[in-house]
């Protein structure tokens, strides 16, 4: 419970959560297989880009990890307690709306966030402050977050502190392939 506030506290003081290293085996199943439960507001758009920002770090892990994506999934409304008082390992992509920054850290803008809790983890979006290409950046900037990825200092990098990158550079697929190695 504790470790729970401090996680939030950091994110809400900061507007991250620093290394996500020691995270990313929570939400792991079997054979390296992460569970995406993913917002019912998604647009087809957005869908495109999700699959294409997973499809990119499993071909960069040369499919040592695998992604099984359940669309349609109903964000919670007060999803801070659900997930917290969740006793499931789950993942969860939402879309949020510019008024629901509260709720994260109002005061930093950024377009997104990976979450990481004790048995859950969230990748909170908010699409409306970007356009297609970047929610492609920003969703696989994430989805490095959630593997286990820390920020790089290389520009030309998807784990760049702001990406503006839409393909993974070799730093990104060796520190993948360094998590996941067969």
């Amino acid at each position: 419970m504790f470790r729970k506030f401090l996680t939030i506290l950091c994110l809400l003081i900061t507007g991250c959560v620093g290394t996500t290293e020691q995270f990313y085996n929570s939400y792991q199943g079997p054979n390296n297989t992460f569970v995406l439960n993913i917002d019912s507001h998604i647009t087809t758009v957005e869908k495109k880009q999700i699959v294409k920002a997973t499809q990119m770090w499993e071909r960069a892990s040369h499919h040592a990890i695998h992604f099984i994506l359940n669309w349609g999934v109903k964000k919670p409304k007060h999803f801070f307690y659900e997930i917290l008082n969740s006793s499931k390992r789950e993942i969860y992509i939402w879309n949020f709306e510019e008024n629901e920054r509260r709720y994260i850290n109002e005061e930093t803008f950024v377009h997104g966030y990976f979450l990481p809790l004790e048995n859950s983890a969230c990748i909170i979006l908010f699409p409306k402050s970007f356009n297609s290409e970047h929610y492609l950046q920003v969703v696989a900037h994430e989805l490095g977050h959630m593997l286990g990825l820390v920020h790089s200092t290389n520009k030309k990098s998807m784990m760049f502190i702001s990406t503006s990158v839409s393909t993974l550079n070799q730093e990104d697929v060796d520190s993948i392939n360094q998590l996941f190695s067969r």
